[in-house]
């Protein structure tokens, strides 16, 4: 499957191509037979938009999607995640072995000041990838070849880990071979699809959501490399966030909470986390969850929803914010102040907005907003917050980054075309459309 397409940049001929692509009828299945890209937009809450697979087809690169009756944006609405979290920084720290074989290959030492990264791309004396300098240095270099079929990604600790259909795979200084090195996995039947980190009580984990018929979530715990069956699900699962031992998840049509170090799972809403944004702009990783100290949060599409991280809202559940956010899809939550990508981003035309918003609830705050003037073909949009920063990727391929105290949007990485995204204490971390590269630029 080609991920790497590109369409043109009229919102009418998006969406005839996203037509002809998912080809639905009325019983949520594909007419092209080889991956299942969406199910019933509209669909009720019946199972029948979460059954209708192929079993074969979960061993394949196709990925199956299936939503609830609260995951349309509006008839045009991922992942996505927020995969804010995704990415726990346990190192921090040029010493760890990936930053050491990365800075003997490029002589990349993260000292990259903010002119020089922030400007965009720069012509350099070296081939560097992007064309992207820091100074006589360049400033993004390659870490590793998934060689195709890579999902979604995590760092632990300064290593990479990456998840396709149904395998972890990892890649260290001292052995990333194309392709990497497998470390776990339970073979075919599985559809893997998004892959976050999280650290409790001193022991690493990943944990993954399955798109494929109700296996729902399972963790890796890398010491061990053992792969275990954690919890499962009602519909395909796929949105995904983590933040300490709690682990908060979605399907078409509920949001989860799963602790970290115990199976099982409690339903916290009634409410499917948006996934049609995964049909149209065709991005892997669901991003539309998040969870910080106080409350778990999921985007439905129409608009914003959290309940306090302890407690259940199946009833009533509550917005985050006191106007409507609407088509949001990717959210990050570093802990005080909840931040929303969103707007009508499916078309070279459409606005992407961001907005920030108190995580108690309250008025909105727009932060950026742009009509990208080119738009790419299995895209993904991912949001991230450190303690200063934001960073996000765009329909027109960017990666941006602005202060969260006073945001006004620089280009990061031009052209970058993130299919998914992470972060550590001094890099972000991108997956290529194709997921034939693994990428990460220094932190501003």
């Amino acid at each position: 499957m080609n991920f790497a397409r590109s369409f043109g940049a009229r919102s009418a001929a998006l969406l005839l191509q996203v037509v002809q692509l998912t080809g639905c009828g009325d019983d949520g299945s594909t007419s092209n037979g080889s991956e299942d890209l969406g199910g019933h937009v509209d669909g009720g809450l019946d199972g029948s938009a979460g059954e209708n697979h192929d079993a074969s087809q979960g061993d394949g690169d196709g990925d199956h999607v299936s939503m609830g009756s609260d995951s349309g944006l509006d008839g045009s609405m991922s992942d996505a995640g927020s995969l804010a979290d995704a990415a726990t920084d346990h190192s921090g720290d040029a010493s760890s072995e990936l930053d050491a074989q990365a800075d003997a290959a490029t002589g990349d030492d993260a000292a990259t000041g903010d002119d020089e990264v922030d400007a965009g791309p720069v012509t350099c004396d070296d081939a560097c990838p992007f064309d992207l300098c820091a100074g006589a240095k360049c400033a993004v270099t390659k870490l590793a070849d998934p060689q195709g079929g890579a999902r979604d990604i995590a760092v632990i600790a300064g290593d990479l880990y990456w998840v396709t259909s149904n395998k972890i795979v990892s890649c260290t200084a001292s052995s990333c071979p194309p392709g990497g090195n497998e470390v776990g996995g339970p073979g075919g039947g599985h559809s893997f699809l998004t892959l976050a980190a999280t650290r409790v009580a001193g022991v690493d984990y990943l944990f993954t959501a399955d798109n494929q018929f109700q296996l729902g979530l399972a963790r890796f715990t890398p010491d061990s490399h053992s792969m275990e069956s954690w919890a499962d699900a009602e519909f395909n699962a796929g949105p995904l966030a983590v933040s300490g031992d709690v682990v908060v998840w979605g399907d078409g049509g509920y949001t989860y909470r799963t602790s970290a170090t115990s199976t099982g799972r409690t339903t916290v809403m009634n409410v499917a986390p948006a996934m049609t944004g995964y049909t149209y702009s065709f991005g892997p990783t669901p991003n539309s969850v998040a969870v910080d100290g106080t409350n778990v949060y999921s985007s439905s599409g129409t608009d914003v929803y959290k309940c306090p991280v302890n407690d259940t809202c199946l009833t009533d559940p509550s917005p985050v914010a006191d106007v409507s956010l609407p088509n949001v899809v990717a959210l990050a939550a570093p802990g005080g102040t909840l931040y929303a990508l969103g707007g009508s981003p499916f078309s070279a035309e459409g606005p992407e907005k961001l907005w920030a918003v108190p995580s108690g609830g309250g008025s909105p705050t727009l932060l950026d907003e742009r009509v990208p003037d080119d738009a790419f073909w299995y895209h993904t949009y991912v949001l991230l917050a450190d303690d200063d920063s934001l960073y996000w990727s765009s329909f027109n391929g960017n990666i941006y980054t602005c202060a969260r105290d006073a945001c006004h949007a620089k280009v990061l990485v031009q052209g970058a075309k993130v299919r998914a995204m992470v972060q550590d204490a001094n890099y972000i971390y991108w997956l290529t459309p194709d997921a034939d590269a693994v990428y990460r630029v220094a932190k501003p």
